[in-house]
């Protein structure tokens, strides 16, 4: 994995700002934080929106059907997010990428 540009941060910090003051108590925002799809299968997307858990996913990682939303954030990683991430996490049932 290449390191993250300074511009990546930046918008994903921009977009975890904006989501949890719009947010705040009606879901979680989860930052770069693996999603639980399969035993084999936990990818980090760049920002999901969630189920509010009490315990804040201290216990498990979110599953496929805790997740309102992902957002991943491209820059050098556009056909990647596009093509494979996309299907990965369509086969999973998330449908909202």
């Amino acid at each position: 994995m290449s390191p993250i540009k300074s511009s990546h941060a930046g918008i994903v910090n921009c977009l975890n700002r904006f989501l949890i003051l719009n947010l705040l108590d009606t879901a979680s925002i989860i930052s770069q934080n693996p999603l639980s799809i399969s035993d084999t299968l936990e990818p980090g997307p760049d920002v999901m929106i969630a189920k509010s858990r009490q315990d804040e996913y201290k216990t498990a990682h979110p599953p496929t059907e805790d997740v309102y939303s992902i957002i991943e954030v491209a820059d050098s990683s556009l056909f990647y997010d596009r093509q494979i991430k996309k299907r990965i996490y369509a086969q999973a049932g998330i449908s909202e990428y």
